[in-house]
């Protein structure tokens, strides 16, 4: 059954403007106090009846318990202890962690419930993080703007993006062509729209996350180095305001695609590919879910492969180096 309209009333809400659609946040737990954190550089709006996208976090069963599984639906992605279904002809999602975050989404409608049954924190940091972000990405892609995991930042309009999974040191090589001169777009995840003169680059200025490790590389967050995460993460949460980000940009043109991976060398090795070979490390982003828009996101990341410079980085510890070389790219 599709989880239940946001009664405003009821719950304490939270509108965003989020490039031409409206997000609504619904609930007082936790994780939504996370997702302020998440959402804080997006203009808010006043309450909607019917926003474009909802979500609503809640108390789990007073039993603790997690919904029964469902039947006819088919796993889409592993993670360790949890479940990702999804149901071909319902356009819907089902996400569980353990006994402990319970997800329902509604791809349709636009609509996502959240139950969290165990109260420890690291469950409310998964529910505002993994467990809102894929139905987050699956909803946005219904409705034209296609999600890629990467940090991205832009120079007079045109927009480096460091592609590629988690470890592959995309925070750190961001935070420096911050301090290099470069304009924020975001540290882990932007989305893709498809306009009249191409592919345009949307931002998503999250919080970054950075390694203790990586923390000693860079100047401006060096003092957190020695400091020990928060429970529950293994990465420092660090606002883009912490970084000196004061005039957000929005949108621009993908000049350069960089895939990076931290290399354990003295100097850093940068390799040109060509557009297939992009792509091909592109792919993961599309979710096998509802047909027609995976297509239409798989040809989003095919379009951002052809009209941008694709190049692999063999990051070393020539830190000082880095940033003028990936900003080169852009001149």
């Amino acid at each position: 059954m599709p989880p239940p309209e946001i009664e405003a009333a009821v719950l304490p809400q939270q509108t965003y403007a989020f490039h031409g659609l409206t997000i609504a946040i619904a609930g007082d737990l936790p994780a939504t106090r996370l997702l302020g954190a998440r959402f804080q550089a997006f203009p808010c709006l006043p309450p909607r009846a019917e926003p474009d996208l909802a979500f609503e976090f809640r108390w789990g069963d007073s039993d603790g318990s997690t919904p029964p599984r469902p039947t006819g639906a088919r796993p889409v992605y592993d993670f360790p202890d949890g479940e990702f279904l999804y149901y071909d002809g319902r356009d819907e999602l089902h996400l569980t962690f353990r006994d402990r975050i319970a997800v329902e989404c509604d791809a349709v409608r636009g609509r996502v419930t959240t139950s969290v049954l165990d109260r420890e924190p690291l469950n409310h940091w998964l529910a505002a993080h993994l467990f809102f972000t894929i139905p987050f990405i699956e909803l946005l892609k219904r409705r034209g703007l296609y999600s890629v995991h990467a940090a991205g930042l832009e120079l007079g309009g045109r927009g480096l993006l460091l592609a590629g999974s988690s470890g592959s040191g995309k925070s750190t090589l961001a935070v420096a062509l911050l301090d290099a001169g470069l304009e924020f777009l975001g540290d882990d995840m932007l989305f893709l729209a498809l306009r009249s003169e191409g592919v345009r680059v949307l931002a998503f200025p999250d919080e970054l996350d950075i390694a203790p490790d990586a923390c000693a590389l860079l100047p401006v967050v060096s003092h957190l180095a020695s400091v020990t995460p928060s429970a529950g993460t293994s990465k420092h949460r660090v606002s883009p305001a912490e970084l000196n980000v004061t005039d957000q940009k929005w949108e621009c043109a993908p000049r350069v695609v960089v895939f990076p991976k931290i290399a354990h060398a003295d100097r850093s090795t940068l390799t040109r590919i060509d557009a297939q070979e992009a792509l091909v490390e592109l792919a993961p982003n599309v979710l096998l879910t509802e047909p027609h828009s995976c297509r239409a996101h798989l040809h989003a990341l095919a379009r951002l492969a052809a009209e941008a410079a694709c190049y692999r980085l063999d990051t070393g510890r020539d830190f000082d180096r880095l940033p003028r070389l990936l900003r080169g790219l852009l001149g």
